[in-house]
């Protein structure tokens, strides 16, 4: 169940804008061509061509000169909206999301229509986990854009983040009515309908995303996690071969097909994929989770309770983190703090209803 939190998460990285700061930066340059073309003063000249170098200056990696060349810009043009994106881009490219809202808000402050920093703000509240925040951002956007279905799709990302599962779904699905023909729309959608255990809406989007893109490989392990969470582990590992097929170094399927081989009993060849998912995406908290329960079923509980808490801290989306921590702490015999851990969940996981129950109830 646990790969569908990464599932959204890996969207947010290819597809946001709020998915892709890249892609955004991207449109941006296209648009900026043709700003340059029609910019007639002599201050505006000059802070486009700050711009440009700033842009030549990112795409080549070299953050510093890119951060002066856009400061120079917007030095001559206090209320340049573009320059402060890519400021607030570059930012948010490197991980510093707090500073990159400071560049947005003040891109909006200069201009409260301004689509792309609604999206670009949206992107690192996100981050930042202040979803409330980044669905204000989103619906700003789309009274600017109605009918994008690049809007609602982001929308029902931070739904899905949100455990808001019936709105991401009703999020995907609008979307889906926009533009039909995306593939990506069927996989987040379907893992929605998994999420809430409604597994054939979620197999039929599978199906209907790879009937739209053969290769989409994470229709492929999302298939898995079905027959993973139905109890058909041999099934699952053919669905996620499938995928590895079409991507073998993916971090997200390795340690999918890692975690299957766990509960099929062959521990050590599920352990080898697990780390080489590891090595290929070493802050993936999935991998830690797979990981720890690998050392669980070796019988070390308490580097099992390490990995699985640090997993957590990592990335609190993970499916059932809470499940496993509680258990490894059983096995230490600490049970106080195995149902406390339990009790604060608010997944509604059947597992740790039946955890509580049978241990907890004295407590």
């Amino acid at each position: 169940m646990y790969f569908f939190g990464v599932l959204f998460k890996i969207y947010l990285v290819k597809r946001m804008g709020i998915p892709t700061f890249a892609g955004m930066l991207k449109k941006l340059l296209f648009l900026l061509i043709i700003l340059t073309a029609s910019c007639t003063s002599d201050r505006k000249t000059a802070s486009q061509k700050f711009l440009n170098k700033g842009n030549e200056a990112y795409r080549q990696k070299n953050y510093r000169e890119a951060q002066r060349y856009y400061k120079e810009a917007i030095k001559i043009d206090s209320c340049f909206i573009d320059a402060y994106n890519n400021l607030g881009v570059l930012m948010a490219d490197r991980g510093h999301f707090v500073e990159s809202v400071e560049y947005f808000d003040q891109a909006l402050i200069c201009n409260q229509n301004y689509t792309e920093g609604y999206l670009n703000r949206a992107k690192s509240l996100y981050e930042l986990r202040q979803y409330f925040r980044a669905l204000d951002d989103l619906d700003q956007a789309e009274k600017l854009v109605p009918d994008s279905s690049y809007i609602w799709f982001s929308k029902g990302l931070v739904y899905a983040r949100m455990r808001k599962f019936e709105d991401a779904i009703n999020s995907f699905s609008k979307a889906i009515s926009i533009d039909p023909d995306d593939p990506s729309m069927y996989v987040n959608r379907g893992t929605g309908y998994y999420y809430i255990r409604n597994y054939e809406a979620a197999k039929k989007d599978f199906y209907k995303a790879l009937e739209i893109n053969p290769n989409e490989g994470d229709a492929y392990d999302a298939l898995s996690l079905i027959e993973q969470e139905t109890g058909n582990y041999s099934n699952g590992i053919l669905e996620v071969n499938k995928a590895l097929a079409i991507d073998s170094i993916n971090p997200y399927y390795l340690n999918n097909k890692g975690f299957l081989l766990l509960l099929t009993g062959d521990l050590e060849e599920g352990r080898k994929l697990i780390d080489r998912s590891m090595v290929i995406d070493s802050k993936n908290g999935w991998s830690l989770r797979s990981k720890g329960w690998y050392f669980y079923l070796m019988g070390d509980y308490q580097k099992a309770q390490e990995l699985l808490v640090l997993a957590k801290n990592m990335d609190p989306f993970i499916e059932r983190i809470n499940y496993y921590i509680g258990m490894a702490l059983v096995k230490q015999e600490n049970y106080n703090e195995a149902c406390s851990v339990w009790r604060k969940d608010e997944t509604g996981d059947e597992l740790i209803h039946e955890a509580i129950s049978r241990y907890c109830n004295d407590l």
